[in-house]
């Protein structure tokens, strides 16, 4: 039976304990005090939080819950209107659907128990890495065009967590090379990466650090609502200029 730990005031709490156990689930109800230590003693397979806590702030707990080995990599669900800068996975208003947690609660579990076993593929890697000199920002954090900043926060955690969660240990080295239309320009290059084997423990540690780096760089592009817009308009009229001169 798998743990899921339950971070809310008694009402959100009682509501997703029913839910777990109706899910064959184990559900934890817990304080806040002293949750970190919790998490990495219990590993569980995922954490609910609330921003409505009986004590602490949820930036405050979500740290906590973060500094440890397997806390860094659990999915978390935010019960809340917002996400903010919490990095987290799925951001559920209120208020609260039942149906919706429990099938979300069910996706995050099968994933994590998918990424656990074997982490992203090779194939994952290679495709998301030729994307960092093809592809935008919008296309390496896997959004429209048109979406809202929460969506850039919550979609730069899953993929942060998801390339974090199997990054090997050996040197790690930074990469110059800025996604397609990055502010500043220039198309970048990757020239340590080429002196590095991928499936070495040195160049799959460089892998996944450009990957998290670019990561970062795209959410503090698209995060931010101006520069957002000021970076789709720029590739749309790049987009432009390209038809034009095939034509």
């Amino acid at each position: 039976m798998s743990a899921i730990l339950i971070l809310a005031k008694p009402y959100d709490a009682e509501v997703v304990r029913g839910v777990c156990v109706e899910l064959g689930h184990e559900a934890c109800v817990r304080e806040p005090a002293g949750v970190g230590e919790w998490v990495e003693r219990r590993s569980p397979a995922l954490v609910v939080l609330s921003t409505r806590l009986t004590q602490g702030e949820p930036a405050d707990v979500l740290a906590q819950i973060r500094a440890g080995k397997h806390g860094a990599t659990v999915p978390v669900v935010l019960l809340g209107l917002t996400a903010g800068d919490l990095e987290v996975d799925r951001l559920l208003p209120r208020p609260l659907d039942p149906d919706r947690l429990g099938s979300c609660i069910q996706e995050l579990m099968q994933d994590s128990l998918r990424g656990a076993a074997t982490g992203p593929s090779r194939s994952r890697v290679e495709a998301w890495l030729a994307l960092v000199s093809e592809g935008d920002y919008f296309s390496l954090l896997e959004l429209p065009r048109d979406a809202a900043a929460a969506q850039v926060d919550l979609a730069h955690a899953r993929l942060c967590r998801e390339f974090r969660s199997s990054r090997p240990c050996g040197a790690a080295r930074r990469s110059s090379r800025p996604c397609r239309g990055a502010p500043g320009g220039g198309s970048g290059v990757r020239d340590e990466a080429a002196e590095l084997e991928p499936d070495s423990p040195e160049g799959a540690s460089f892998e996944m650090t450009e990957i998290l780096e670019v990561l970062d760089e795209a959410r503090r592009v698209l995060g931010d609502d101006e520069v957002r817009e000021a970076y789709r308009q720029q590739l749309e009229r790049a987009e432009g200029a390209g038809k034009e001169g095939q034509e």
